[in-house]
């Protein structure tokens, strides 16, 4: 098949059983490394209770800080959103970029992205969350995306109805950041 990895090129990553045959693949998705599809997405106009994405719109998603703490939730993917773009015979692999396109303050952001199947808040119990650091430096600046870790291939291998929130703290109350959310497929073996 073209460009699959076959394990014996890959011989330093965790597709191996690191405890006997390193040539022994452990799970055979995480032998499928190599990312075949990328699509972005952005906030559904208007968004429904089950449906939150879309991935044919350039309208970005906005997250709302609270003062010195966390801001409210921002919804992201929900339990019926669909990433059938990323094509036949392929896995979702989950959520791996954010794509700033503007803010409001001048000073750094914590952000934190949020995955489950119940609420924001039992998931964030769960510890299923990912968190990164954003500042813009300048008003005129280049923005540039950034990687994240939001892996929500075993809800959709599972078949479970995954939702994805985020959330931003800033030292400013109110202050926003717009941004697209990129995800990534494997091709499924």
């Amino acid at each position: 098949m073209a460009n699959k990895i076959y394990p014996a090129y890959m011989p330093n990553t965790i597709a191996y059983d690191m405890g006997g045959d390193l040539f022994t693949p452990v799970d055979p998705h995480i032998c499928e490394q190599l990312n075949h599809i990328e699509r972005y997405y952005g906030k559904l106009n208007p968004q429904t209770a089950t449906k939150w994405c879309d991935g044919a719109t350039l309208n970005p998603y906005v997250i709302i800080s609270g003062a010195n703490t966390w801001g409210v939730e921002e919804k992201l993917f929900g339990e019926d959103d669909i990433l059938a773009e990323l094509g036949t015979g392929f896995l979702a692999g989950g959520f791996n970029m954010f794509l700033p396109v503007a803010n409001t303050s001048d000073t750094t952001s914590r952000m934190r992205i949020v995955w489950g199947t119940g609420t924001m808040a039992a998931s964030i119990v769960l510890n299923q969350y990912t968190e990164l650091m954003y500042h813009k430096l300048a008003a005129n600046a280049v923005y540039s995306p950034r990687a994240i870790a939001c892996p929500v291939i075993p809800f959709f291998i599972a078949g479970l109805p995954v939702k994805v929130w985020a959330q931003h703290w800033n030292l400013t109350n109110l202050a926003t950041i717009s941004f697209f959310l990129g995800a990534h497929s494997f091709q499924n073996p």
